[in-house]
């Protein structure tokens, strides 16, 4: 065998062993955790006062996932999001606890997809300032693929004895897939062709 011959399959190898960890690379996936938090205020009032409906985490209205910077830094698309799971539902109470609540659930909706619980809890241990909410197990990806995503809560209660401010916090964990930009823009190609 010539050297020009063993030259050519050198290079026939590595040209298979690029194309094929290109392939691997554009197929590749990631996760990365982002916190999403909101406040509401709840207004105090007497012990027969109830307390229905939504508690108005308005930063949780119409919230775009990919508008989030923990997201955006991580240089991916809407399109790219594999899966979107909840990890934790946190709540923090300024003053007293969580009694004054019998139920709290939050529920996800998306335009063109139905409406989902995602977290519940209730009733409450006395004393207990923070809390956490048990959560569902519901794939969010297609409520993030949507423009605007909400998160929404329907409680049961009664009126705490004081004003109290609530803050909200949510992890989720989500999985992309990284085709980078290489790979980026060979989709882009396909799609103008």
């Amino acid at each position: 065998m010539t050297t020009s011959q063993l030259n050519l399959r050198s290079y026939l190898r590595l040209a298979r062993t690029l194309s094929l960890g290109f392939l691997l690379a554009c197929a590749q996936a990631t996760s990365f955790s982002t916190t999403v938090e909101a406040q509401t205020e709840i207004e105090g009032g007497g012990l027969l006062e109830q307390l229905a409906g939504d508690m108005g985490f308005d930063s949780f209205i119409a919230f775009d996932v990919t508008a989030n910077e923990q997201f955006a830094n991580q240089g991916v698309e809407r399109h790219q999001i594999d899966s979107v799971r909840l990890t934790a539902l946190r709540l923090r109470a300024s003053a007293g606890d969580f009694t004054f609540l019998d139920r709290l659930e939050f529920f996800v909706e998306a335009e063109g997809q139905e409406r989902v619980r995602i977290a519940h809890g209730g009733p409450f241990p006395a004393g207990q300032s923070a809390i956490e909410l048990a959560l569902d197990d519901v794939d969010l990806a297609p409520y993030a693929a949507a423009p605007a995503m909400d998160l929404k809560t329907v409680v049961q209660g009664r009126r705490p004895d004081q004003d109290i401010t609530i803050d909200a916090g949510v992890d989720f964990l989500i999985d992309v897939n990284v085709s980078g930009a290489i790979c980026g823009a060979v989709e882009d190609t396909q799609e103008d062709s």
